[in-house]
């Protein structure tokens, strides 16, 4: 065998080896992905993580039907901020059952839309929504609540302090989300 013919050879072996391990790291890589592990640097702080336990930031909105709704509004009671986008397949299974949800929790529940203010109310219409829905079209509730997603519910006690975060998708999840709270409030009145 001449030289360049194995030098040829050696080569190619080279190129699949490199291009083997390069396969395992995408593979690898994408199942990390899959069970939800990221490189720490590249994570995001989750949702309201600094806000925890403190009192939500004051704030007033008009809602699609012109009603004005904020702080002062959920005061009193425990409360439901939920944060949708009309272009979120997980906020529509949600928004769904938001109703009897609603009900069941007396209406304390506000819908926080990322969208611009027709899109909100075609939402709320589409949905048959009797939770107040404010159109959020620059985000500034998303950033002031510090959530990052949707959906995202942002729980709140009678204290309007932030309770907890989660991500329900359907109305069960939320409820029970709300009926922890319940409990936790309970607890806390008996002692």
């Amino acid at each position: 065998m001449s030289a360049p013919f194995v030098l040829s050879y050696v080569v190619l072996y080279v190129i699949v080896i490199l291009q083997g391990i390069l396969l395992l790291g995408a593979v690898r890589a994408i199942h990390e992905l899959r069970r939800g592990h990221v490189a720490p640097e590249a994570t995001e702080e989750p949702d309201g993580e600094r806000l925890l336990n403190q009192e939500v930031p004051s704030f007033t909105a008009v809602d699609v039907s012109g009603i004005t709704v904020g702080t002062e509004q959920l005061r009193g009671r425990s409360s439901v901020v939920l944060f949708v986008s009309p272009n979120c397949p997980s906020c529509m299974l949600t928004l769904d059952e938001l109703n009897a949800v609603s009900a069941k929790s007396n209406g304390n529940v506000l819908v926080v839309c990322g969208a611009d203010a027709e899109d909100c109310r075609a939402l709320a219409r589409d949905y048959d929504l009797t939770a107040p829905v404010v159109a959020d079209e620059g985000a500034t509730l998303k950033k002031l609540l510090d959530v990052t997603s949707t959906p995202t519910a942002v729980l709140l006690n009678a204290g309007n302090r932030i309770v907890s975060y989660g991500h329900p998708v359907r109305g069960e999840e939320l409820e029970e989300m709300m009926g922890q709270e319940a409990i936790a409030t309970g607890a806390q009145d008996r002692r």
